[in-house]
């Protein structure tokens, strides 16, 4: 289980970069693992359906809020990263997805689920902040695709970026492999980095 400066570490051991001891500490990589580290986790979090970051949740119906194109309007759950698919008691089999679409709250604070499905529930990619939930194989990906970003701001060589990224690639595509044999359906999932692999 590896904690969130473990990461940062084997991040920046991957171009040699100057390791932490701890996220406040006064340093270029401390400050630079703080700018980098909560977009890198949740870019990968979103490429692939991990075991450990699905979740599904019954969503919560908006009052007082309609929309002359959709029956139903939910709240978007807070830490919902990217939605897998709606459903409900009566739909939960079926192959068809259901139709829906993410807009902007109309008050401007958060997003709205719109759908003709009553009683929705959402299967989605959660953003999970907790590092030791991670698997060991999704760490080791993650290594490599944050120390690709730290790569530009605390190092000279501007081709070391690329590099990192299509070793992020190789890696994550093992990751990807393992998670699957967890679970019986197949691996679904849209990654430019392993994508340009094929």
């Amino acid at each position: 289980m590896a904690s969130l400066v473990d990461i940062c570490n084997m991040a920046l051991q991957r171009f040699g970069g100057q390791t932490i001891t701890a996220l406040d500490q006064a340093s270029p990589s401390a400050r630079a693992c703080n700018l980098f580290w909560p977009n890198v986790r949740d870019s990968a979090l979103r490429d692939y359906p991990w075991n450990f970051c699905m979740k599904r949740a019954q969503l919560a119906a908006v009052a007082n809020e309609t929309d002359p194109e959709w029956s139903y309007v939910y709240q978007y759950p807070a830490d919902c990263l990217r939605i897998k698919r709606l459903f409900n008691e009566t739909t939960i089999s079926d192959v068809n997805p259901v139709k829906y679409v993410v807009r902007a709250a109309p008050t401007g604070s958060g997003k709205r689920v719109y759908t003709n499905l009553p009683g929705a529930y959402m299967e989605f990619h959660a953003r999970i902040t907790d590092t030791t939930q991670y698997d060991p194989e999704f760490v080791d990906a993650i290594a490599w695709r944050f120390g690709a970003d730290l790569s530009v701001p605390l190092s000279d060589d501007k081709n070391l970026r690329e590099h990192l990224l299509k070793v992020y690639a190789t890696v994550l595509e093992g990751a990807v492999r393992a998670d699957a044999n967890e679970g019986a359906e197949d691996p679904q999932y849209d990654n430019p980095y392993v994508d340009a692999r094929f």
